[in-house]
């Protein structure tokens, strides 16, 4: 699950960087995203090492060493992504997020 949060988190930036008109750089580290959108937004700095704690969850999962991560850091992780959806679905027009909807 903290994986998927990863992914979803980076997805989520990804995409509000797109519509912030910013080339989203070829990184799995949300911290480096968040700082590229933060360039337009400076309200989205407020989730930066929030979202930093998620970026471990990119590539770490996928070692056999890897700490299978307790129930609070999974609802942790989601709960972050979760914050960083409602954050950028607030500052998305009507139009975007019924489109976003139908999909």
């Amino acid at each position: 699950m903290c994986f998927h949060a990863q992914q979803a988190a980076e997805k989520y930036l990804k995409g509000y960087l797109v519509w912030l008109d910013i080339e989203p750089k070829r990184t799995h580290d949300l911290e480096d995203l968040v700082l590229l959108a933060g360039t337009k937004d400076k309200g989205i700095l407020v989730l930066k090492d929030k979202l930093a704690e998620l970026t471990p969850f990119a590539v770490e999962p996928r070692y056999p060493e890897f700490e299978v991560p307790s129930l609070k850091d999974t609802k942790r992780a989601i709960k972050i992504v979760q914050e960083l959806k409602s954050y950028i679905l607030r500052r998305l027009p009507d139009e975007v997020k019924n489109e976003a909807d139908k999909g």
